[in-house]
């Protein structure tokens, strides 16, 4: 196998994968060590970088494509359906406010 970036390198440097609710179309986010990703059937998972341990993973409403982002210590994901959910970044899932436009 090489290792210096020649041919095919799809796997060669791949620390871990994760294969459910992966969102589509949003980027997912890295706050503190946590990434963030918002699938589009509703799902917000939390995944440790370093690992790949699934953290937590929770409906939350509604359909995603929109990157979430991180201001002010929140995190904020917003629907298709124009609902913004804010979540407290960490360990457990904590919603501080859902707000409808």
């Amino acid at each position: 196998m090489k290792t210096d970036g020649q041919g095919d390198v799809t796997d060669t440097k791949v620390v871990w994968r994760l294969r459910t609710h992966v969102g589509k179309y949003a980027s997912p986010i890295l706050v503190d060590g946590l990434i963030y990703t918002a699938a589009d059937e509703s799902f917000v998972t939390c995944i440790e970088a370093a690992t790949g341990q699934v953290v937590w993973s929770e409906r939350i409403g509604g359909k995603y494509a929109a990157s979430p982002i991180y201001a002010d210590g929140r995190l904020y994901f917003f629907s298709q359906e124009g609902t913004t959910t804010v979540l407290k970044p960490g360990r457990t899932l904590e919603v501080l406010a859902t707000n409808t436009l």
